[in-house]
């Protein structure tokens, strides 16, 4: 389970820095992956949804420890709900991740900024006085 809280992540973050242009994560994710065995590297590595496989690994433990009698009842519910929790919750977080900012908003939230950093001189002359050019830049 902490494998796909990892690998959830790190598909998020891989997504944003894609987003924004910079260069892929996908090396730095497969090797931040220690408890992951060759095999599921290589997995990883390939094309398609990462947490869709991983989802199918956690799923299958807890079907054979349900199988061989280490998980019964309310703690393989309680897994299977938290499982069922970690998909919808990566499901949220990709729509919020894919889901570009409208412009008009970006430029709104530019004006503002300049508005604040052209203004905070003003509220700062009151207490530094002289020293207002140092203490603002």
């Amino acid at each position: 389970v902490v494998l796909a809280f990892e690998i959830a992540a790190l598909e998020l973050k891989r997504k944003v820095v894609q987003r924004e242009g910079e260069a892929s994560m996908d090396a730095a994710m497969v090797d931040a992956l220690a408890m992951a065995t060759e095999e599921e590297k290589t997995l990883l590595r390939g094309e398609g949804s990462r947490m869709d496989q991983v989802v199918m690994w956690v799923s299958k433990h807890l079907q054979e420890a349900y199988a061989s009698g280490a998980l019964h009842g309310i703690p393989m519910r309680r897994c299977e709900k938290s499982l069922r929790q970690l998909v919808e919750s990566y499901m949220g977080a990709d729509a919020i991740v894919s889901t570009p900012t409208p412009y008009p908003y970006v430029q709104l939230l530019n004006m503002l900024v300049a508005f604040y950093l052209y203004t905070l001189p003003l509220t700062l002359a009151t207490r530094f006085g002289w020293l207002t050019p140092i203490v603002s830049f």
